[in-house]
């Protein structure tokens, strides 16, 4: 006897659980997305956020410095040059002393 491979589909009865299942995937994979784009997300909103720290600190300090240019201010020229060369100690205290790290620490 040979094995017929060629199925006809057209006559499998379909279950009353089919359309069940079938919405089970379709929100299983639903679910998955959406979990799958919270996570992108978040990673694009904590990086963001570094940026936007980073940029405002030296924005902020070369605004000062154009200030500083333009207005011929000795005393801001100065504090300019202090700010500017503080830069790595704000940095530290912007993001290493922060409560997460202290969280960490602390065990």
């Amino acid at each position: 006897m040979a094995l017929n491979l060629k199925r006809n589909f057209r006559n499998v009865p379909i279950s009353d659980a089919t359309p069940v299942a079938i919405v089970s995937v379709v929100f299983t994979a639903l679910s998955l997305i959406c979990l799958i784009l919270v996570f992108v997300v978040y990673c694009v909103f904590e990086s963001l956020r570094m940026y936007v720290k980073m940029s405002s600190l030296t924005g902020f300090t070369w605004l000062i410095g154009f200030i500083a240019i333009i207005t011929q201010s000795e005393p801001l020229i100065y504090i300019f040059i202090v700010i500017n060369a503080s830069q790595g100690g704000f940095l530290f205290l912007s993001f290493v002393c922060n409560a997460r790290v202290f969280e960490l620490i602390k065990g």
